[in-house]
């Protein structure tokens, strides 16, 4: 998009932003509907050139020495830490904070009982392809079952049920239906998102806890899509960026006192893949309704309101333009400014 060059268009644009603002607020005062704003993208200022995320360093991973190797590594690649803190696991287990985080993930393992379930005709395809049997005739003959359900008719742990799972090869023996929708057979039974169980429970095992990091960087400095990429690193430590936290973690577990080699399933760190993900999660995590962070306050501009993060949290499915995917997918990667112009379709519809 083109950008304003000359400093009497800045001016203006400048201007016009504001004007937007005020005109909303007097509406907003006088308990009119309130006009949606839509976000000038070409206008350059504070609030589009700050990303701010939330990055969590996982229980299995909270070590002194690890948490002092997260913040070196923030602080080499000119990220600030604005604030940060522990949760314990017992705070975790009692707010069921880690089922809110995962969202749709954690009904369908927990909630979500099978005739609920709508799987998509590609699904069931998979399906067939990989049991050799139809998904209809699995239904009638009840054996397809949450995680939670699971555990119960197979009288397995968690840990069980993760160890099991993990040993399922994609196409083989697990089918992907959707964006955090799996089902893997397992002695028999069609398993919806098995892996979710043990990954949980390390969430509340006693005496462990939660980190987490409020983060804040230019954009201009460095990309959401390179914050992810360089600086958490891909999920599987072993292949993610050289100089990314979870290649360091991978590397030097021993040195930072961690249990366990890091995997793909125990990575150590969380990092949010997108402005509104890292609003979402502080909402959760850190009981803030978020409405004094730039992204934030960009978003009300353009007409969102809390119902539309509560809407939105749960990660629907959405379709803008001729893309039909995951809210989050369609969010991901994208700084502040970038983020809202994409959530701006969403708001008009």
């Amino acid at each position: 998009m083109a950008k304003f060059l000359e400093g009497d268009r800045l001016f203006a644009g400048c201007l016009s932003l504001i004007g937007r603002q005020d005109r909303a607020r007097q509406r907003e005062h006088a308990n009119l509907p309130k006009e949606p704003v839509l976000v000038p993208m070409d206008v350059p200022g504070e609030a589009n050139e700050s990303n701010e995320a939330f990055l969590m360093l996982k229980p299995h991973a909270s070590t002194a020495k690890a948490r002092e190797a997260v913040r070196k590594i923030l602080e080499d690649n000119g990220i600030a830490v604005v604030k940060d803190g522990s949760i314990s696991a017992e705070d975790v287990r009692q707010r069921r904070l880690i089922d809110k985080h995962y969202g749709r993930v954690a009904q369908l393992a927990l909630e979500v009982f099978p005739q609920a379930l709508v799987v998509p005709k590609k699904g069931q395809a998979a399906f067939k392809e990989c049991f050799g049997l139809p998904w209809k005739q699995a239904m009638e003959k009840d054996l397809v079952v949450n995680a939670d359900q699971a555990m119960k008719r197979l009288g397995w742990t968690s840990d069980e049920l993760g160890t099991r799972w993990d040993e399922l090869k994609s196409g083989v023996g697990k089918v992907k239906f959707g964006g955090g929708f799996y089902c893997g057979c397992l002695s028999g039974l069609y398993i919806i998102n098995g892996f979710y169980m043990a990954m949980r429970d390390n969430y509340f095992r006693t005496g462990r806890s939660v980190e987490w990091f409020c983060l804040e960087w230019r954009a201009s400095k460095m990309s959401w899509k390179k914050f992810r990429e360089e600086v958490i690193g891909e999920t599987d430590p072993a292949v993610a960026h050289p100089h990314s936290l979870r290649r360091h973690f991978f590397e030097n577990w021993e040195r930072l006192d961690l249990p366990s080699e890091p995997h793909t399933g125990e990575n150590c760190i969380h990092g949010a893949a997108s402005p509104l993900e890292a609003t979402m999660e502080r909402r959760n995590w850190l009981h803030d309704v978020g409405y004094s962070d730039a992204f934030w306050q960009l978003l009300h501009e353009a007409g969102a309101t809390p119902e539309h993060l509560e809407k939105w949290r749960l990660n629907p499915v959405v379709t803008v333009g001729e893309r039909t995917c995951a809210l989050f997918d369609h969010v991901e990667n994208l700084d502040c400014f970038s983020c809202v112009e994409a959530l701006q379709p969403l708001l008009r519809s």
